[in-house]
């Protein structure tokens, strides 16, 4: 999975019109995981447990990891 964070985070920088520091975009994009996850939850809570385990994997993979366990 870490692959994919770090590939799926790659190619969005990639496809950017402009720059934007890595920690910047890391965050964002964690920000969006998390926020997506809350909305979903909202209309599905009998998800609960395999989104948590979903969002928690993703975020314990690749950059985002690095964003939450430092920052």
């Amino acid at each position: 999975m870490h692959e994919q964070v770090t590939g799926h985070l790659s190619a969005l920088a990639d496809g950017l019109r402009v720059k934007i520091a890595p920690r910047l975009l890391d965050g964002n994009s964690a920000s969006a995981l998390a926020g997506a996850a809350r909305a979903l939850l909202a209309l599905r809570p009998a998800v609960r447990a395999p989104l948590t385990d979903l969002t928690t994997a993703l975020v314990d993979t690749g950059r985002l990891f690095t964003l939450f366990s430092h920052g």
